[in-house]
């Protein structure tokens, strides 16, 4: 997986920096499900509770799939 591993929030949660944001994801399926995008002066912590992220690992489905191959490192 690309990206930080950020257990410290949820296992399985993960944030990659593009630009000047932080791309705040889970693994879904065959792809991510992309939970936050933050700037990067933002501290990803304070954005997140325990039932957001747990909102996030129940969705089986997300909107948008993205195939991790096609992320760029």
């Amino acid at each position: 997986m690309l990206g930080h591993k950020r257990d410290s929030i949820e296992k399985g949660l993960y944030s990659y920096p593009q630009g000047s944001h932080f791309i705040v994801y889970m693994k879904s399926g065959d792809g991510i499900a992309i939970a936050r995008i933050l700037h990067q002066n933002m501290e990803i912590e304070r954005h997140f509770t325990q039932e957001q992220t747990q909102e996030i690992i129940k969705h089986d489905e997300p909107e948008q799939t993205i195939e991790i191959d096609d992320l760029e490192p």
